[in-house]
């Protein structure tokens, strides 16, 4: 399993050992068979996240100069007087690094989702508690305040909440929870009871809804991801309707859709059907 990266690599952000400008994808040799699952880019940082549950990060992030409140005519006389990395998440003594290095102040959790915005990253732990660091100049990290954040820091208000995801956008950020606690109810995100109007589910035990659900999640995952390889003409989409619209499989599949909906949809594909 490897990681590609190519395109502008100033302060490293490629993570192949080198701030050299790539034209093509060039393998990222630290990540080599660690089972990345997620690799997500913001401004002068990259972050990964293998099955593992560990977070990797590279690349120096935007540098914030703090000058002294003297009085200077020109930009030359100014006197930098801080420095401060604010996006990778690693402490100073690996400030700068060109390479894939673990975010160590995450070691002890598993990291199950991470997402980045332009300058500040999210990470979702196994137990559902939510971490933050980086740019926060409009309290995007969710901390009560609009201090930057050099290392990963718990966000206490969404602690206890069970975060499921985390979406984090280039000054603003989003948590997505679960709740397990409906009177009922034995198995997160599916109701007690099946509403009436869905007969062919009534005599389905929730433990098989639930299997069937997440079945149908991933299948409606992969043709997210590979809708560009389907016959989607117009007259290939009749017949295949014509051909499935009596299965009794399909109608249930379909009940069972209209009832637990799938959490990721595209239109592109019923785009294509209409012209």
């Amino acid at each position: 399993m490897l990681v590609w990266a190519f395109g502008d690599g100033d302060y490293g952000k490629l993570g192949i050992g080198s701030n050299a400008a790539e034209m093509r994808p060039v393998a990222v040799e630290k990540l080599t068979n660690l089972g990345i699952k997620k690799v997500a880019a913001g401004t002068q940082f990259s972050v990964a996240l293998s099955k593992s549950g560990v977070v990797f990060s590279w690349g120096q992030g935007t540098v914030l100069c703090v000058f002294s409140e003297a009085e200077v005519e020109t930009e030359s006389e100014m006197t930098c007087i801080a420095v401060t990395d604010r996006l990778t998440g690693h402490s100073d003594s690996v400030r700068f690094t060109n390479q894939p290095q673990p975010v160590a102040a995450l070691s002890g959790h598993f990291i199950d989702d991470i997402s980045v915005g332009a300058e500040h990253t999210l990470a979702v732990t196994s137990n559902g508690d939510v971490f933050g660091w980086g740019n926060n100049v409009d309290g995007q990290l969710g901390l009560g305040h609009t201090n930057n954040v050099r290392v990963p820091q718990l966000i206490t208000r969404l602690s206890n909440l069970n975060v499921r995801r985390v979406s984090a956008g280039r000054s603003h950020s989003a948590a997505w929870t679960i709740v397990t606690s409906e009177p009922g109810a034995t198995i997160a995100s599916v109701p007690a009871q099946v509403p009436p109007q869905y007969t062919a589910l009534q005599d389905t035990p929730n433990k098989l809804l639930h299997n069937r659900l997440l079945l149908l999640n991933n299948f409606s995952n992969l043709v997210y991801t590979s809708w560009r390889l389907l016959d989607l003409r117009p007259n290939q989409v009749a017949r295949f309707i014509r051909r499935f619209s009596q299965s009794p499989s399909l109608q249930h599949c379909m009940q069972l859709l209209l009832v637990f909906p799938p959490p990721r949809r595209t239109s592109a594909p019923l785009t294509l059907v209409r012209r």
